[in-house]
Order: structure tokens, then C-alpha cells, then sequence
């Protein structure tokens, strides 16, 4: 087997949240290090309804609301 020069970290986080950029690891007492984050795609993240997939421009909420304030009646 051979040595990889870089790991695969899954992080879970708040659509509410920043992505972090390190995060420092504890092995003992006396031993702690950080490690520095990457990241090679970062999915839409919508702050009106607080989801991923879609950003603020097309957030299905909004186009709703925009209807709503025309005078299209909803069904």
C-alpha cells in the first residue's frame, strides 16, 4: 500500500453557517493540530428558505411571493 498525499473529510454543516476553513484536531493532551480545509465544489445555498440547491435568485418562495404581490391568484 502507498502513502495518499491528502485525506477526504466529510463535513457536516448549517445552511445558516459559513464553510469553515480548518478545523484543529485533538490527539492528547499535549498533542493538537490544525488542519486546513479545501474545497473543490460548494453547493447553492438559498439564505430565504434556508435549503441547498438553489440560490436566492431562484428561489421558488420568492417567484410565489412575486405572483402573490401582482394579483395572480394562487389555487
Amino acid at each position: 500500500m502507498t502513502r495518499t498525499s491528502y485525506a477526504r473529510v466529510c463535513v457536516e454543516i448549517d445552511t445558516k453557517c459559513t464553510y469553515p476553513d480548518h478545523a484543529t484536531v485533538v490527539l492528547d493532551e499535549q498533542r493538537t493540530f490544525k488542519i486546513s480545509f479545501e474545497y473543490n465544489w460548494k453547493p447553492n445555498k438559498c439564505s430565504r428558505c434556508n435549503i441547498f440547491g438553489h440560490n436566492n435568485q431562484g428561489c421558488p418562495k420568492q417567484k410565489l411571493e412575486r405572483k402573490n404581490k401582482a394579483g395572480d391568484r394562487v389555487w
